[in-house]
């Protein structure tokens, strides 16, 4: 991994590329998103009754604890914190789902001081915070049973009805009341399929006028990307990207072919490998009998390396294990192996200097028995992705009908390069190993590099015979 950094850092200082300062959009930035419950324990002041690990029940995360961690999210290279629902819940709602009061912040996460030193120092490390959105009640709310409010929900479901106009006001009114009381930076949007877009497109345009550069993302569920793209969302998030992405990557062998290739949204795309709602990756993984962090690491390649804004749940950088409900939400260990730690972190920066990878082409150029091989191109760049997902090594020629002759193939992740041949270009992985090149034109070895080469045994020869010299002068006669 060192060798990573190393050969990234080379490169930025010897300007092959040039690089964006300032994220502009949601397409350049990364989100790494914590269940605040679980992340990690600021102070034990707002813990209430000790459960003795009962998963079901609140364990002591809180938004404390977050504003101690944002440096460890930022050194990974993400722009944006997402927080899991932190307005007031009912008993044991430690989810955030069970909403109880939309305009406090729930006991056990702290206070809106708290969220606001949390914003707070984000701000001061250029990171965004971005807090999930949730537009029902907990399943013992009064206004399940008030007569007054019977047209506000969904029929049997405590979703809120978003065709009545009532309900329309009081969510407009909610979310406009915690940007100007909180300064937060974005919304991600609970259900947001449960809701018709219509309603989005009203909450978006007046919403977005409270902040500048205010954004909004839309959790849709397993809807249509491109339902959504009059609504005036800056990006949506579907589970087809983790589901399919688990199911490639949780064994190995496994085809890629069944892998999403972008090349229809027409919207920008969030996509993740685990969240709170599926059976995390290392578990499934697991379950074959395979390496968790291995799996990760290829599922994790492909996440950063696409066309997609990427988001990680928390516990992913750890390979947390996790199955379905509470079983998903185990706390945070931050003792564990760093491993995948320094490999997202190398992701992070080689995302920023190839942009194709943030916002380009997607072609496929190899897609055989577990080995895939596609690039990214827009403009300026074309990046090249190899992944072997198999249990042996594999080779890919790439022809000239592909990719250009006379230029080479420079690797980031292992270093080292690939010149063209006559046929073309010819991409070896070992097995379960991944890399991202950068097409780039041949460049013969600088010759003043060669120079200085040549130059340091001369001039410590010279140094040798010089320093005997002296010696000799001093000896005695």
């Amino acid at each position: 991994m060192k060798k990573g950094f190393g050969f990234i850092f080379a490169f930025l200082l010897i300007s092959f590329f040039s690089v964006a300062v300032h994220a502009e959009n949601l397409q350049d930035d990364a989100i790494y998103h914590v269940a605040v419950d679980r992340f990690y324990n600021g102070t034990t002041a707002n813990d209430g009754e000790n459960q003795n690990g009962n998963l079901e029940h609140f364990l002591g995360g809180d938004l404390q604890g977050v504003s101690q961690k944002l440096d460890y999210i930022k050194g990974m290279g993400f722009t944006v914190v997402s927080l899991s629902p932190i307005f007031q819940n009912e008993a044991n709602g430690y989810h955030g789902r069970w909403v109880k009061d939309f305009k406090k912040v729930d006991e056990h996460f702290g206070t809106m001081q708290d969220l606001k030193m949390l914003i707070k120092e984000a701000h001061k490390r250029d990171l965004k915070v971005m807090i999930d959105f949730v537009f029902e009640t907990g399943p013992n709310h009064p206004w399940l049973s008030d007569p007054a409010k019977k047209n506000w929900f969904i029929k049997e479901s405590t979703m809120f009805d978003t065709s009545q106009p009532d309900v329309q006001t009081f969510l407009l009114d909610v979310a406009k009341w915690w940007i100007k009381e909180a300064d937060i930076d974005g919304f991600r949007l609970i259900n947001a399929e449960q809701a018709q877009p219509d309603f989005w497109k009203t909450f978006c345009q007046e919403v977005k006028t409270m902040k500048e550069n205010f954004f909004i993302v839309a959790d849709i569920g397993d809807a249509d990307p491109n339902t959504y793209q009059q609504t005036g969302f800056d990006a949506v998030m579907n589970e087809s990207f983790a589901l399919r992405t688990q199911q490639a990557f949780s064994k190995k062998d496994a085809s890629l072919s069944q892998l999403p290739n972008f090349t229809s949204a027409k919207v920008p795309v969030v996509s993740f490998i685990d969240d709170e709602d599926i059976v995390r990756l290392t578990r499934k993984a697991a379950d074959n009998k395979e390496y968790p962090p291995t799996r990760l690491r290829l599922a994790l390649l492909y996440l950063y390396a696409t066309p997609t804004i990427p988001f990680v749940n928390y516990g992913t950088e750890i390979a947390l294990n996790g199955g379905k409900g509470a079983e998903n939400d185990l706390m945070m260990d931050f003792r564990t192996s760093t491993e995948l730690v320094e490999y997202i972190t190398s992701l992070a920066e080689i995302r920023k200097l190839l942009s194709p990878i943030r916002e380009s082409e997607f072609r496929v150029l190899y897609d055989k028995n577990g080995m895939l091989v596609y690039t990214l191109t827009n403009d300026h760049q074309t990046a090249v992705v190899a992944i072997n997902n198999t249990s042996k090594t594999q080779k890919a020629m790439i022809g000239f009908q592909d990719l250009p002759e006379n230029q080479e193939l420079r690797g980031f992740l292992k270093g080292g390069s690939i010149p063209s041949e006559e046929e073309g270009y010819p991409i070896i992985l070992e097995r379960e190993t991944a890399e991202i090149f950068k097409l780039d034109e041949k460049r013969g070895a600088s010759m003043p590099f060669i120079a200085m080469i040549i130059s340091i045994p001369i001039l410590f020869i010279i140094f040798l015979y010089a320093a005997n010299k002296r010696g000799k002068r001093k000896q005695p006669s």
